[in-house]
């Protein structure tokens, strides 16, 4: 779903890796990171069931930034409160969060509520562009096809 992917923009925007101390676990960090961006690239290229929808089409939007509310304040904060460690930032900001306030969850609700349309219908037309101006260099037409 595109509309959890612009976590992977802001993770790889304001990194926390004060906390990856093992080795490697800095690499997995970008490399997930990077693959979340990555792989609706390659989902858009082979189309199947992935297909984003219109730009004008918001259903999906609403339906997403409800999940995206829903587990970060039922889930990850009852399991953050519960077990007392900051899961995912909930109970308290990260080091290079930019809303080091003491509203700094009001923030991030306004602003996740703005910038997560805004980034995955943009991520959602960029892509579309480009997988379109990259499909006729890779696609290879069947070779049944060739001999009708």
């Amino acid at each position: 779903m595109l509309y959890f992917m612009p976590g992977a923009f802001f993770a790889l925007a304001f990194p926390i890796l004060n906390t990856r101390n093992l080795p490697g676990e800095v690499f997995i960090y970008y490399a997930q990171h990077v693959a979340i961006l990555v792989v609706p690239l390659y989902l858009m290229y082979i189309r199947g069931a992935f297909e984003p929808e219109k730009s004008y089409d918001f259903g999906w939007t609403v339906f997403g930034i409800s999940m995206f509310s829903l587990y970060h304040f039922a889930v990850l904060q009852a399991g953050a409160m519960y077990t007392r460690v900051n899961l995912n930032n909930i109970m308290c900001p990260a080091v290079s969060d930019p809303f080091q306030t003491r509203l700094y969850r009001i923030l991030a609700v306004c602003h996740q509520c703005l910038l997560i349309p805004i980034l995955s219908k943009t991520y959602s037309a960029l892509g579309t562009s480009f997988v379109n101006s990259i499909r006729p260099i890779f696609d290879v037409e069947p070779e049944h096809k060739k001999a009708e």
